[in-house]
């Protein structure tokens, strides 16, 4: 049986949006962030495995809540690493030698919508990698040093990325293994993958899937789950 894993990457140690706790641990409705997001991903049929990957210093507390969370599909705790690059690769390390696809998802993106998880996994029928995104409406200012104005980009085929990114199992491993030995790091696992010339298909996705990083992007997440 070919194995669809996802790999959910809960964030540093130090990301901690003011509060006294990693904001992937921050409550919505009484649940961490970090858990909606698992939840969500637990209920995917075609998913077979989760991934989580999350600060070294909060393993073993973060491993005795999720315990009582009662999810149904196998499960690995990793250590992350000092970038999301190395976090992703640490996940990757411990994926099941059957899996096929995987997706790498933001651990405070709780608000993905089923449907567009399910398209980035049937894309990879067709792509080395398929993502979220969503078309840029608004103008794009490029500036220079001094933030003066240098450049009007054309808002034409410009997508914001989000996740899930979805990929090819044996390739996104390859390429994080290329990435280490050049010594190149890059924002995100689309970017390695366009690096070493492999195509990436966008699967537009939606608005409300915000990644929480400010305060309010957390009380825009309350709202969200009082609809």
């Amino acid at each position: 049986m070919d194995i669809i894993s996802v790999v959910i990457v809960a964030g540093g140690s130090g990301s901690r949006m003011g509060a006294a706790i990693p904001k992937q641990f921050l409550e919505i409705k009484g649940l961490p962030i970090l858990f909606h997001t698992l939840i969500l991903f637990d209920s995917i049929i075609e998913i077979n495995e989760i991934i989580i990957v999350v600060p070294k210093d909060l393993k073993n507390s973060f491993m005795e809540k999720l315990e009582n969370l009662g999810l149904q599909k196998k499960y690995k705790v990793k250590s992350g690493g000092k970038t999301r690059q190395e976090s992703v690769k640490n996940g990757l390390s411990v994926i099941d030698p059957l899996s096929k696809k995987v997706l790498i998802h933001d651990g405070v993106r709780p608000f993905v919508k089923e449907e567009e998880i399910k398209a980035v996994i049937s894309e990879l029928d067709f792509f080395d990698g398929a993502v979220l995104g969503i078309p840029v409406v608004e103008t794009i200012k490029k500036t220079d040093s001094q933030n003066l104005v240098s450049e009007t980009i054309s808002r034409e085929n410009v997508f914001l990325a989000q996740t899930p990114q979805g990929f090819k199992t044996s390739i996104l491993k390859k390429v994080h293994q290329w990435a280490l030995e050049d010594g190149l790091v890059l924002t995100d696992d689309s970017a390695l993958m366009e690096n070493f010339g492999f195509g990436v298909k966008i699967v537009e996705g939606s608005r409300e899937n915000i990644k929480i990083t400010t305060p309010a992007d957390l009380e825009f997440g309350e709202k969200l789950l009082s609809f």
